[in-house]
């Protein structure tokens, strides 16, 4: 069968029963696609194939099990500009390395890193600052990292 070139249809659907692998040719390094508004649900779910993705300032949204169990995948560019990041979006992804998750970033669900055993995560934006994380958002990572409070003297106060 002829695989088709992945395009930004393709990326933003909700793939229940198919593997987005058996319509498209994925290779070891994926771009999404600039223009693309979000990652659909388990788009690229168990695709062994992966090791790189580069994920454009277009997306808002990683959809839930976007890249879950992609066990090959190390390393993930993600822009600024993605606001959301779903339900075990990284699941399982076991040799995933550093990752940087940009200020845009307002929510990361629950379990969106869970058993990312390598995983380095850096967070751009404070902890307080999120509209929704939890404790098990990044379980089993091997570190979590978040960027300092901001904090105000008294002395900074105009008035």
């Amino acid at each position: 069968m002829l695989k088709k070139k992945l395009g930004i249809e393709a990326v933003e659907r909700d793939w229940y029963d198919y593997s987005i692998e058996d319509y498209f040719k994925i290779n070891s390094t994926l771009i999404i696609p600039e223009g693309c508004l979000w990652i659909g649900f388990k788009a690229f779910w168990g695709c062994e194939r992966l090791k790189k993705v580069e994920i454009p300032k277009s997306v808002k949204k990683v959809g839930d099990r976007a890249f879950k169990d992609c066990t090959c995948l190390e390393k993930v560019v993600i822009s600024e500009g993605v606001v959301c990041i779903g339900e075990f979006a990284f699941y399982g992804c076991w040799w995933l390395g550093k990752v940087i998750i940009p200020k845009s970033v307002e929510r990361i669900e629950q379990y969106a890193f869970d058993s990312c055993l390598n995983a380095e995560i850096i967070v751009k934006r404070p902890k307080s600052l999120f509209q929704f994380i939890t404790p098990m958002t990044f379980i089993r990572c091997k570190s979590v990292e978040y960027a300092e409070e901001e904090t105000r003297s008294w002395s900074d106060r105009k008035g």
